[in-house]
């Protein structure tokens, strides 16, 4: 498991404290958190080079528009680190993907 941190982001909706990210290979899953409550998360599969995300979840509360970039840079930053490529199921990842040529290296 291996956790990151962010400073002070000022969302629409409110992130109060600093957003830190859990990622967790084992279950497959980035979790998004603010302050100690869970505020989002990605689940993915993996074969082989590739990891598919399956689903994108995000706590309404927040301003989904910035926060989906926050949670989908930092699951890119960990799949370039790994040598992965991606493949994005989950509509909203496949949305965000679509818009971005700056994930152009790791789409599969």
């Amino acid at each position: 498991m291996i956790n990151f941190k962010l400073g002070k982001t000022h969302l629409q909706g409110g992130i109060k404290e600093m957003v830190s990210f859990t990622f967790d290979k084992e279950k497959n899953h980035l979790f998004a958190y603010d302050g100690k409550a869970e505020i989002g998360y990605i689940s993915f599969s993996q074969a082989k080079d590739v990891w598919i995300i399956e689903e994108v979840y995000l706590d309404a509360e927040y301003n989904i528009k910035i926060f989906i970039l926050q949670i989908i840079d930092k699951f890119v930053d960990i799949a370039r680190e790994n040598k992965k490529k991606i493949i994005a199921l989950d509509s909203l990842a496949k949305s965000v993907f679509s818009k971005n040529t700056k994930y152009i290296d790791v789409i599969s």
